[in-house]
């Protein structure tokens, strides 16, 4: 299991500075999920991290504390959570790339899932990140059941389950107005990720579309709380 972290964007709402850089709880903001990410690794639980940003003190301070996270750079964060996300993916798979061919068996470590998170939820906390993991993997093992054999009903995703992908599931918190994030995608919807068009709002599209096999996690709504504005600071 993979991270990518969405530390992107243009702040329209908080002012002139990055609020990805604002203090909360005496550190920078998107350290929060950094940290929490981090100590995941640490414990075996997340293999790669892969920070997108567009902030050069952002990366700075990665370098610094966090040494072992992957930097991709996103000039382009007008362009949405999609691009990130994209671009994200984009490391993983040429990941995958340099290991098959650096070793003799074929797709040894490919990326088999990705948690993606984004950096202006301070209040996330470890324990649901975890739960997210573990209900994804318990959801992949039961759509096992779900998947067409005798039943004939086409599902573009059979092959991929019955190749490197044995997990198809999605899973994400489930907030107020539905799935949000944090999100859990199996590497088999990487190619779809990578298709989305540069209006979609992360991977919304693909929630829907792929409903049937979304598993959601309850979350406390102060977790999932986006800090927008300065005034946000004071919630």
């Amino acid at each position: 299991m993979d991270a990518v972290i969405l530390a992107a964007g243009t702040s329209s709402r908080f002012g002139s500075e990055n609020k990805l850089l604002a203090e909360v709880s005496g550190k920078p903001m998107f350290l929060h999920i950094t940290e929490i990410l981090a100590s995941l690794q640490r414990s075996s639980r997340i293999d790669e991290i892969v920070l997108v940003t567009n902030d050069p003190a952002i990366e700075d301070i990665v370098k610094r504390q966090y040494p072992l996270l992957r930097l991709v750079r996103n000039d382009h964060p007008e362009k949405g959570l999609a691009l990130s996300m994209k671009l994200g993916i984009l490391h993983l798979m040429r990941r995958s790339e340099r290991i098959d061919r650096e070793t003799s068996f074929e797709r040894k470590r490919i990326s088999e899932g990705c948690l993606f998170t984004v950096a202006d939820q301070p209040y996330m906390t470890e324990e649901t990140i975890q739960r997210l993991l573990n209900s994804w993997r318990l959801c992949g093992v039961c759509l096992e059941e779900l998947l067409p054999g005798e039943t004939g009903r086409h599902d573009p995703l059979h092959e991929c389950a019955r190749g490197p992908f044995a997990n198809t599931a999605i899973a994400a918190c489930e907030g107020s107005h539905g799935p949000c994030n944090p999100v859990v995608f199996s590497g088999c919807y990487y190619k779809e990720i990578l298709d989305l068009p540069e209006a979609e709002t992360g991977g919304r599209a693909l929630l829907q579309r792929y409903k049937d096999r979304l598993c959601l996690v309850p979350a406390q709504d102060r977790e999932l709380f986006d800090i927008d504005s300065k005034g946000d600071l004071d919630v």
